[in-house]
């Protein structure tokens, strides 16, 4: 199948799927601009901010933590009966 004649900002083009010179000029300097444009256009990328580390807490109340964790476990159970 061949393409109807068609006219594309003033430039004949004989086939649809064949492109003039001119016509493949102009697509390039198009190409080229929305390039450009493109590069101007990029944000620059935010640096994470990094997490503070937490201070370690005094041995003293890590263990009182880990005393009242083993007398909680330490408690009897008492078996539920139906």
């Amino acid at each position: 199948m061949r393409g109807r004649e068609t006219r594309i900002w003033g430039t004949v083009v004989g086939l649809r799927n064949v492109r003039s010179k001119e016509w493949c000029k102009m697509e390039e300097e198009r190409r080229i601009k929305k390039k450009k444009e493109k590069k101007k256009k990029k944000k620059k990328k935010k640096k994470k901010k990094k997490k503070k580390k937490t201070k370690k807490k005094h041995l003293a109340v890590a263990n009182e933590k880990q005393e009242g964790k083993e007398e909680w476990r330490s408690k009897e159970v008492i078996p539920t009966t139906r």
